[in-house]
């Protein structure tokens, strides 16, 4: 913004005995132009004095009185500018309003009050405090969403809620302070009259105050909602709501439900297993039913579901007792064992052979391969050379796929095999998702040095170590009137260490030039960076810093702002 002040003068031309006279003036003129970072001048934006709409960029009046005005130039799409303007009679005063542009996904709030050293206050659907000001004529710059305006003096308030808040767009609120000492209007209740132990009821709310602060837990609320509440003992339960005005007036409601126990029994269990005794090899059929939500079986069988059967085959002989836990609410169980008897196996007369493999393995692993024979002459195993009766050996794969092992044993009465299968799988490769950083900074190269950098400009968690690729998204907004709106980053941690790009192209940093062009966005890579997992910050420089020092990506003199934006960054993992 620049306000140049005129004092009009007369002045003699010629030679005179006597003084020229001078007349009074007695007009005072405004003269109101709206322009942008880059100098580019914006018409029609509205001009606004006292609160009352006088006209559009470019403006003039010669009708302004002395005294405070407060002037507001605005156009949707631009953060507003506003000030207070102490006119003085037979003036000229000339406003150069700067608008910049809103960033995308977010619009403008502009809070008047009819009263002036009253505090403001803008809230979100939260509740939470956004600013605070006590000037009559506030600008806010907001994320698009729902918002609530509050002001108050000396015991007087007014509330305007549900403001809603667009992209690119300018909300006007004007509020008036209401008389105090009115208590807020309150209604409070609970939807049931009893409901068991850990079971859910509603308890609703509304009041005309600021705020609701209902006990039990609960806490501060808005002054209109409802909530789910679950109680996890028995027993009547009082809930008390107490709604506040802006001036600390109260009104309290209570009310109640009753909590009852819930009888519960373990579940209902048969269990059994069809034979008293199997022959070794045979399997054995189990079954089961349960009223409860599944059944847990020992011998390494695990959960099932609440009814079923299944066939269990023993590795060695001898009695086998098998336990089945039924499991029901509120971690009721009941368990049922059942046993069989699995017979000794009679030694056959042919060959056996038992072989065993690794399930799978990696592309280039070793593999293992087991076997072992009985009443074999020879045996020839797949993979292995020279196998003996019985032994293990290791072999490596080099290609993906599913490998079948054969171990054949031999002997005068015939032979007998077993087979088993090897799956050779590709290593997974670690899969990271990209981490995206929200922004709105910029840096000037016409600022004192430490404003030529912004310190701790976003902040992200890092979960997994490697290198990470930083892609920033700058936004050149002065078209080609500025050329060298280049910067450069380095990344930090909470202990203050600070990392380097790996790929830099100006001593031990990586400039990101200037990309010429109409006003425009766009995704620049900024450097590859080693990071450790926790907190980071991203930290962003002018490059009018270090242009001194590598001078190659100068686009002629550094004379003015040269601004640059960044909205944005996004971190793409790029393995260790």
């Amino acid at each position: 913004m620049r306000t140049l002040l005129l004092t009009l003068f007369a002045v003699a031309l010629g030679c005179s005995k006597a003084d020229l006279p001078i007349e009074p003036n007695t007009r005072t003129t405004l003269q109101v132009t709206a322009i942008t970072q880059a100098g580019i001048r914006i018409d029609s934006a509205n001009v606004f004095v006292d609160g009352s709409r006088e006209g559009f960029t470019p403006f003039s009046a010669q009708d302004i009185q002395p005294g405070l005005h407060a002037l507001r130039v605005s156009r949707d799409g631009y953060l507003a500018h506003a000030e207070q303007l102490l006119v003085e009679l037979g003036r000229v005063y000339v406003v150069e309003a700067i608008l910049d542009p809103l960033p995308p996904g977010e619009g403008q709030l502009i809070v008047t009050v009819d009263q002036d050293s009253a505090l403001v206050r803008v809230m979100d659907s939260n509740d939470n405090v956004i600013f605070e000001t006590e000037e009559q004529t506030s600008v806010h710059q907001l994320h698009i969403g729902r918002y609530r305006v509050g002001a108050e003096k000396a015991g007087v308030v007014a509330e305007q809620p549900n403001i809603e808040i667009e992209t690119g767009k300018t909300t006007v609120v004007n509020l008036t302070l209401a008389q105090p000492g009115q208590t807020p209007t309150l209604a409070f209740g609970i939807a049931l009259d009893s409901v068991n132990v850990g079971e859910d009821f509603e308890i609703t709310w509304e009041s005309d105050g600021f705020q609701v602060i209902i006990d039990q837990g609960i806490g501060v609320r808005g002054p209109n909602g409802k909530e789910r509440v679950r109680c996890s003992s028995a027993g009547m339960k009082i809930f008390t709501a107490t709604a506040y005005s802006l001036d600390n007036l109260t009104t309290e409601i209570k009310d109640s439900v009753y909590i009852s126990e819930v009888v519960a029994f373990p579940p209902s269990l048969n269990f059994s297993i069809l034979a008293d005794s199997v022959d070794f090899g045979t399997p054995a059929i189990l079954e089961w039913q349960t009223d409860g939500h599944q059944v847990v079986l020992d011998h390494g069988i695990g959960g099932r579901g609440p009814s079923g059967s299944e066939e269990i085959l023993f590795q060695t002989p001898g009695k086998k007792v098998i336990a089945a836990t039924a499991y029901g609410e509120n971690n009721l169980l009941t368990v049922k064992k059942d046993s069989v008897f699995v017979k000794e196996a009679a030694l056959p007369p042919h060959p056996v052979v038992m072989l065993s493999t690794t399930r799978r393995v990696t592309v280039d692993t070793a593999a293992s391969i087991s076997w072992h024979s009985q009443n074999a002459d020879y045996i020839v195993v797949d993979y292995v050379d020279n196998p003996g009766l019985s032994g293990s050996a290791q072999t490596t794969f080099h290609s993906p796929g599913i490998r079948i092992v054969t171990a054949t044993a031999f002997n005068q009465s015939g032979y007998a095999s077993a087979s088993d299968t090897i799956e050779v799988v590709v290593p997974v490769i670690d899969v990271v998702d990209d981490i995206l950083v929200e922004a709105n900074v910029h840096v000037r190269a016409n600022a004192e040095k430490d404003k030529m950098k912004f310190m701790k400009a976003a902040t992200f968690e890092v979960e997994k170590a490697g290198r990470y690729e930083v892609v920033s998204e700058a936004w050149y907004n002065s078209g080609d009137v500025q050329r060298n709106e280049s910067f450069f980053l380095d990344i930090s941690t909470i202990r203050d260490e600070f990392n380097l790009p790996l790929d830099p192209n100006a001593g031990e940093y990586k400039v990101v030039p200037d990309e010429p062009g109409d006003p425009h966005t766009s995704k620049r890579a900024s450097g590859i960076f080693v990071l450790s997992p926790g907190t980071h910050y991203v930290n962003i420089y002018h490059y009018g810093l270090i242009a001194k020092r590598y001078p190659q990506f100068i686009n002629g003199k550094i004379i003015g702002p040269e601004s640059v934006w960044v909205l944005g960054f996004k971190l793409i993992y790029r393995g260790n």
